[in-house]
């Protein structure tokens, strides 16, 4: 049994169960639909991302944007299974520092929101996963923090799954407890 949340705890983050029909023909599920979003802040959809992974164990991830490019993300597994790991580095949040991970998979047909001011990443469990993410700002890489997934406090929020793959970007980003601590000094 996996200890992975079922439901987010971090402030203003949903999960969102997605009906699909099935019938002889196939199957048939919406991806998105605002009203679904209405009680949580997401400003129109301004990119809609595909992210294929070949193999288990691919990671991506620890990013955010700050400031007036930080961006909502709305993440749906479409085919195979990720575990997805957000932080909250809202400094007014209630929620402040918790991290958050919950499974996703294309057999659960689940959404998840992850608001503004939380990290973001994913870990795929299987090989030929997809991630299908939706975001409410554009990409700014001048505006982005990475953070390396290597810490320990990290890497133990994917027990028992093990990071195989992941970019050269993603191993230098900043170091998770040298990131949070600049967060608390600078405010």
């Amino acid at each position: 049994m996996d200890n992975f949340l079922e439901n987010p705890t971090i402030k203003g983050s949903i999960i969102v169960k997605e009906n699909v029909f099935e019938d002889l023909r196939g199957s048939f599920g919406r991806l998105f639909d605002d009203r679904k979003f209405s009680e949580v802040f997401f400003n129109n959809v301004k990119n809609i991302n595909v992210s294929k992974n070949t193999s288990k164990g691919t990671f991506r991830g620890l990013h955010m944007q700050t400031g007036t490019y930080s961006e909502t993300k709305i993440i749906f597994c479409s085919q195979g299974s990720i575990i997805d790991l957000f932080i909250d580095c809202r400094l007014e949040s209630s929620t402040f520092g918790s991290i958050n991970a919950i499974k996703l998979s294309s057999k659960i047909n689940k959404t998840l929101l992850v608001p503004r001011g939380c990290l973001h990443s994913f870990l795929t469990l299987e090989d030929n996963t997809e991630v299908i993410y939706l975001t409410d700002n554009y990409y700014s890489p001048d505006n982005e923090i990475s953070v390396s997934p290597f810490s320990k406090e990290i890497l133990n929020q994917f027990k028992p799954y093990k990071i195989n793959i992941c970019s050269e970007k993603d191993k230098k980003g900043m170091e998770f407890s040298k990131f949070f601590k600049s967060l608390t000094k600078t405010n």
